[in-house]
């Protein structure tokens, strides 16, 4: 199985070629997103390096935000783009799942929540062992996310992270293709988009970079 991850959630630009469970990653931080510049670049070097070619690959993951609106449509186009050409299934999974340590925690569940400006933000609480998505909304306002129970959560957000959020207990954890490519797509439900034209998780997705 060859996939190909795609995340264009915020300032930096990744991408992530599995290749039955070896991952060949490419990674770019940048003060100013350049997504359209570089993205292609990155997926032709690293299918140079492993040795795959674009008719090698089986799917494609893209991730859906929340997260920065026009960056988000930048790596989500590009997918949707390959995936007809190809004829090969799209997955369009949420920035929630990408956030999960995979390895086992001594809590009940982790609870992400991201800063989507004028003080509104998205959570989602997932089931840490099922992995599912018990409970979520995309545009919560700061009252809605302190009535939230945070007992036996493991709180995680992003590089967005504000003053509410740290206050809060949550700690900020940067998230990669890599990510993308070792979440159990197949098993999950919620907010997962399998149909193409995927689409940004919503029209809330309107974080602007620092």
């Amino acid at each position: 199985m060859n996939s190909l991850s795609v995340n264009t959630s915020a300032r930096s630009t990744s991408i992530c070629i599995n290749s039955n469970n070896n991952l060949h990653s490419k990674f770019l931080d940048s003060n100013k997103p350049n997504h359209c510049e570089v993205l292609i670049p990155m997926v032709n070097e690293a299918l140079s390096e492993t040795g795959i070619s674009l008719k090698n690959l089986d799917e494609i993951r893209v991730n859906t935000g929340p997260g920065n609106l026009v960056s988000l449509r930048i790596g989500i186009t590009f997918v949707n783009v390959l995936s007809r050409n190809l004829n090969i299934p799209v997955y369009g999974i949420p920035s929630f799942y990408a956030h999960i340590n995979r390895k086992k925690i001594q809590k009940s569940a982790y609870l992400i929540a991201i800063n989507i400006r004028n003080g509104f933000y998205s959570y989602a609480k997932i089931d840490s062992c099922s992995m599912q998505i018990i409970d979520f909304n995309l545009r919560a306002s700061k009252n809605i996310l302190h009535s939230i129970s945070l007992n036996d959560c493991v709180l995680l957000s992003d590089s967005l992270i504000d003053d509410v959020l740290i206050d809060m207990g949550f700690k900020e954890n940067i998230i990669s293709a890599d990510d993308l490519a070792r979440v159990d797509v197949y098993n999950l439900t919620s907010l997962v988009q399998q149909d193409s034209p995927i689409k940004p998780i919503n029209e809330y997705s309107f974080i602007v970079n620092n």
